[in-house]
């Protein structure tokens, strides 16, 4: 298929985190090491960030947040449109500008929280010691966004 919508070539960076597992791939879900990849991911899970901190998550919270990425995308995009094949194509996570990037993160303590569109200076909702919201809560929360 002649691509549409990416015009270079996937190549994993820095912005993924070493403790990526090969469950959060199969999942489409990307542990980021930063909250400012380089790439644009609609979805991803903070670990590790020098500022933020972020543990890894369990296999019932990625499958939460890889339900929640294909409800964005379900949103947006017909299953058969060809922006979600090339998607698929293009690289093992979703990256697309055109919708807002929606980054979780897992605190210290265990429990969760969210920013949809993050730029410079942007925090998590709810803050860390804030609530006690496991992933499941956090995405009601960012649904109603």
């Amino acid at each position: 298929m002649k691509r549409k919508f990416y015009l270079d070539t996937w190549t994993p960076g820095d912005d993924i985190s070493p403790r990526q597992t090969r469950s959060a791939t199969n999942h489409r879900v990307p542990f980021l090491a930063s909250t400012r990849p380089g790439r644009k991911y609609l979805t991803g899970i903070i670990v590790d960030d020098p500022l933020h901190g972020g543990l890894v998550p369990n296999y019932d919270e990625v499958v939460a947040v890889a339900a929640f990425i294909e409800a964005r995308l379900d949103d947006a995009y017909p299953k058969s449109h060809d922006l979600r094949k090339e998607m698929t194509e293009f690289a093992p996570y979703d990256i697309y500008v055109g919708l807002p990037s929606a980054y979780f993160i897992k605190y210290a303590e265990g429990s969760w929280g969210y920013h949809v569109g993050m730029q410079r200076g942007s925090a998590f909702e709810p803050p860390r010691g804030a609530r006690d919201e496991t992933i499941q809560q956090v995405i009601v929360r960012a649904n109603k966004r």
